[in-house]
């Protein structure tokens, strides 16, 4: 994802205002998700059935 945005703003770099927000906000969601994932995942498998 860096380098499609890296693509772009070397194509368009007035459009670093508005690129630069959008990319970190998604990397920062998906890092969010995988951390939550691997969390989720990791109790399932420790939790000890009824």
């Amino acid at each position: 994802m860096l380098q499609v945005a890296e693509r772009i703003l070397r194509k368009n770099p007035k459009c670093v205002t508005l690129i630069a927000p959008f990319v970190t906000y998604t990397m920062t969601f998906l890092v969010l998700l995988g951390c939550q994932i691997f969390i989720s995942n990791t109790r399932c498998r420790n939790s000890k059935p009824v």
